[in-house]
């Protein structure tokens, strides 16, 4: 209409100008400049006159194309282009720089108006969303609910574009699962949920426990608690995780100290027993989460794990999202996805025809409806209410009369500006109600629209139902507590759009205050909630302070999540000017970044060394040497543990004691005196490892709390799981072994969970060292299996890695080598994509070559072995090169002709026995040496060497080598 309307003026600027020169002998020119897009109009002037103009970007590149045009010429811009391309003659004019873009803009000349044809045929066809046909898409839900019900558990994923109808098609398919007797949770993602950890899952699991708004803290807990034990006594356990996830914690039972993961997979084991039928009070589960799109990181993980649960169960989960939605569980062959398919243009005219009546003078508007919305159903429904509302249709639903020629109306061209125009038609109130309800979100409680709203409760609730009468929103609960929802997702992104940006940022603003009124004793739990409204409020400074607060409040649970508030935190405040305030902010984030996420989660090596250069440049200025030591601890211990740089991690450790050593808290100094004992360890100095362990020993005593908040790791706990370590390898490995299995049991039964798991890595690594053999229903194999239960439940990624490495190779025999192979490389791959536990690769390595030497992967084994040797001499990790030393020797015999890297091997191996003092590896060099002899021919030497070497495995402590070694050769 613009285009057509330029050429109208251009032709009556013709004819006037030809009069003017005939009259007057002047002449002018006239310039036009059309662009296309969505318009904000905002008032201007002040309290005696008050106007309306149209502002912002879109505007702004019409204006600067009117300057480009030649006079009496039409400049469109590409945008409009694409609009128009069919209806006019359009001339290229190339690309132009336009101020206020960042890309130069294709430019076009308008011409003569071509034949006539339909926006339809011209320009929706490339950008028409899916369509749904009802039935057929009901009948493939209803084949998977029965695939579900015999017992082959099923996942279908409804996929279209905004306003097809996914959400209607779910609708209908849960009231049939509901008439039918069946129990359906749902849970619904939000377009600000990002910020909000678990929010569709916490609502499915509410509904799974029966807890509505009205319930308090106990009666939830209660609740909980009641079908919990119900389903399994073992799970009383557990309670104070759900709760603790609920945030209705029990004063009297507070959460278990163990690591966030370790939480999150208690939590997925509840999930799984319940997917998988172990509650015999209901029956088939049908559950429902809208808007995968918008869900948060945490959701992901649980919905993952939902899915692989699924396998072999009668329960079904139906999903629906958007197109660019994707994840890794849609792989699974219990998952089918459903594309809404078009619908036909007789089912659309069935549509319509049910929605205006049988009335002739609606006689084809129908298809012209059709034409124009491409048969989305949402759009078609929008329509007919614009029609209605602008008085051009007049009646009700099904009985309605037309009161203009159909080939007039004029039909907005997308949903959004249907939406638009339906908004702009509202009184002043109703509109600011709407536009305030979508700056709070999809769903908004009647107590905080109160709250943020200038208007009085009578005209609050009159503007309320008059938009739930127009159908703008729903109201989705009643008693206590209401809340309502935006009919779909365009609606709030609409109302939310049509509103200036000073505006909008001042709402966000009176919403983030009235979230801080009205949640004064939640604040920890809504603090992401009110940081999101903060941030988009242009208070910057505010918005990182929340984020931190619900950083420290969520990290409890969920460290990931806790980073990533962290992360928001320090990019907000990225950009903002120095200030105390801000420095403060940016301290307390990065300090908690690199001593939280310093090994449990890797944050990334650039990232890192970003972090900790910036925190000595605050440091600078401030006097708080505790919080240096802290924060350099916590960066040597990423270095090392994450990134494998043992050389640095010492270092870096043996700087921060001499730096701080006489001036930081015994509690700092202990935490730092503790990692050096596992760093010098690493780098095979094991009298100087004992030593510093033997110092930590002394200063702890017997107390358990030392160390808690340095390193959240207790020092004394620390000691326990880790001192026998350097003790064994050098040459006591009975001792160390017997006080590892204690310090695994008193560990576990003090509640240090992830300590308890280090013992039991220890007494693997230690075990594999004595190569002593994993016995079924032993007391080793009992433990390692309660070990390696707890760490798939309860530990962090870097302790998972750390304690099943080398309890698999523990396991290690000729029936089961592929599959240690297998679980080998799975480690591997998991500690270098998570950077956990990579100080150890090089024994991860070690291990794997040995693995893979008893499947008959003889040169897989002599690569796996040199990768390890090399990176444990690269990473100066004395103690791991002589394990894998030993681990190449071993493949090397076995390949053969090898003789010259077998003896260059032998003398590498020797000059770090005697660095190392690892007097429990010297018998298995010994041994290797004697396995040179008998490759040569020297049978002799060969036989004495195996009695020497046999001797000191009894010394050492290593009775499975020695076992091993008697039986092989009759000694």
């Amino acid at each position: 209409r613009a285009c057509m309307a330029a050429l109208a003026i251009q032709k009556n600027l013709d004819n006037l100008r030809t009069r003017i020169q005939q009259q007057h002998e002047q002449t002018f020119a006239a310039r036009i400049g059309i662009n296309s897009g969505e318009v904000v109009v905002g008032r201007i002037g002040d309290d005696l006159r008050m106007d309306y103009t149209a502002q912002g970007q879109v505007v702004g590149i019409a204006a600067r194309l009117e300057a480009l045009a030649e006079p009496d010429s039409t400049l469109i811009s590409d945008y409009t282009q694409k609009q128009v391309a069919g209806y006019f003659n359009l001339d290229a004019q190339g690309e132009q720089t336009i101020k206020g873009l960042k890309q130069p803009l294709a430019v076009f000349r308008l011409g003569a108006s071509q034949a006539e044809t339909t926006r339809f045929d011209v320009s929706r066809r490339q950008g028409l969303t899916r369509f749904i046909g009802r039935e057929a898409d009901m009948a493939t839900l209803e084949a998977a609910l029965q695939q579900a019900k015999a017992g082959n558990g099923q996942v279908v994923g409804v996929v279209a574009e905004a306003g097809t109808g996914k959400s209607r098609l779910c609708y209908e398919f849960l009231e049939t699962c509901k008439a039918r007797g069946m129990t359906v949770l749902q849970g619904h993602a939000l377009s600000h949920g990002k910020n909000i950890p678990f929010l569709p899952m916490l609502q499915v699991f509410r509904a799974y426990y029966g807890i509505t708004d009205e319930d308090d803290d106990r009666t939830a807990r209660e609740k909980i608690a009641g079908r919990l034990i119900l389903l399994n006594e073992k799970f009383k356990d557990l309670l104070p995780i759900l709760f603790e996830f609920f945030d209705i914690t029990d004063p009297e039972a507070p959460p278990l100290q163990i690591a966030p993961e370790a939480k999150q997979r208690q939590i997925v084991s509840i999930l799984r027993q319940i997917v998988q039928g172990a509650d015999p009070n209901i029956g088939n589960i049908v559950a429902y989460i809208e808007d995968l799109h918008w869900l948060d990181d945490g959701s992901e993980g649980f919905l993952s794990e939902w899915v692989d649960a699924l396998a072999g169960t009668n329960s079904f989960l139906l999903v629906n999202f958007r197109p660019e939605y994707h994840a890794d569980w849609m792989q699974k062959s219990w998952y089918r996805q459903l594309p809404l398919a078009p619908l036909t243009p007789d089912e659309v005219q069935e549509m319509l025809i049910a929605l205006l009546g049988p009335e002739p003078s609606v006689s084809g508007l129908a298809e012209i409806i059709f034409k124009r919305t491409g048969g989305n159903p949402f759009f078609c429904e929008e329509v007919v209410k614009s029609l209605q509302e602008s008085g051009a249709l007049q009646g009700t639903t099904g009985q309605y009369v037309l009161t203009d020629t159909a080939s007039e109306l004029d039909i907005p061209q997308s949903v959004q500006a249907v939406l638009a125009a339906r908004i702009d038609r509202l009184s002043d109130d109703e509109k600011s109600l709407l536009q305030t309800a979508a700056v709070i979100g999809r769903v908004f409680s009647r107590a905080l629209l109160a709250e943020v709203s200038d208007l009085p409760e009578a005209e609050l609730d009159h503007s309320l139902n008059t938009l739930k009468a127009g159908e703008f929103i729903f109201q989705r609960s009643h008693g206590l507590s209401v809340e309502y929802i935006f009919k779909h997702a365009l609606t709030q992104e609409v109302a939310l759009g049509s509103q200036l940006g000073e505006k909008l940022k001042q709402t966000h603003a009176t919403v983030a205050q009235a979230l801080e009124r009205l949640n004064t004793d939640q604040l920890d739990e809504t603090a992401a909630l009110i940081a999101h409204h903060w941030e988009n409020a242009g208070e910057r400074l505010t918005a990182g302070q929340w984020f931190m607060r619900a950083a420290n409040h969520i990290s409890a649970t969920d460290i990931a999540q806790g980073m990533r508030h962290m992360q928001a935190a320090l990019t907000l405040t990225d950009s903002l000017a120095a200030s105390e305030a801000r420095n403060s902010l940016r301290l307390e984030a990065l300090g908690a970044l690199l001593n939280q996420g310093s090994w449990r989660i890797n944050i990334g090596r650039d990232a890192l060394e970003s972090h900790y250069q910036e925190v000595q440049e605050l440091l600078a200025d401030i006097e708080n040497p505790e919080l240096a030591a802290r924060v350099k601890l916590g960066y040597a211990v990423s270095v090392g543990l994450c990134f494998g740089d043992i050389e640095g991690h010492g270092r870096l450790i043996d700087e921060g004691l001499e730096e701080f050593g006489e001036v930081v808290s015994r509690e700092t100094c202990t935490s730092y005196e503790g990692a050096q004992g596992y760093s010098l360890f690493c780098r095979g100095l094991l009298r100087r490892s004992r030593q510093a362990f033997l110092e930590v020993r002394n200063a702890v005593g017997d107390d358990f709390s030392i160390g808690q908040q340095t390193f959240r790791l207790s020092a004394l706990g620390q000691n326990l799981s880790v001192e026998p370590l350097p003790r064994g390898f050098a040459g006591d490995l009975r001792a160390a072994i017997t006080d590892l299995h204690s310090a695994y049991e008193k560990l576990k039964n003090s509640g240090h969970f992830e300590l308890s798991l280090w013992a039991a890595a220890a007494l693997a690594i230690l075990n594999n060292a004595a190569g002593n053999r994993l016995e079924p229903h032993s007391t080793l194999a009992n433990l390692m299996a309660d070990a390696t239960r707890l760490a798939d439940e309860r530990a962090s990624d870097f302790t998972r890695v750390y304690l099943l490495s080398p309890a698999n190779r523990l396991t290690l025999n000729k029936e089961n080598a592929q599959e240690v192979v297998s679980q080998c490389h799975a480690l591997l791959t998991e500690s270098r994509e998570r950077y956990a536990c990579r100080e150890s690769e090089a024994q991860h390595l070690s291990y794997l070559s040995e693995a893979q030497l008893l499947a008959g992967r003889v040169s897989d084994a002599v690569d796996s072995a040199r990768e390890a040797v090399a990176l444990a001499h690269k990473q100066t990790a004395r103690l791991f090169e002589l394990l894998a030393l030993i681990a190449l020797l071993r493949a090397l015999f076995v390949q053969g002709d090898a003789e010259d890297e077998c003896k260059q091997a032998l003398e590498r191996a020797a000059i770090l026995l005697e660095e190392t003092g690892a007097r429990a590896l010297e018998p298995q060099i010994i041994e290797l040496q004697g396995r040179l002899a008998a490759a040569t021919g020297d049978e002799k030497t060969a036989h004495s060497t195996f009695e020497t070497a046999h001797r000191l495995y009894l010394e050492v402590g290593a009775d499975g080598h020695a076992e091993r070694l008697s039986e092989e050769l009759g000694l």
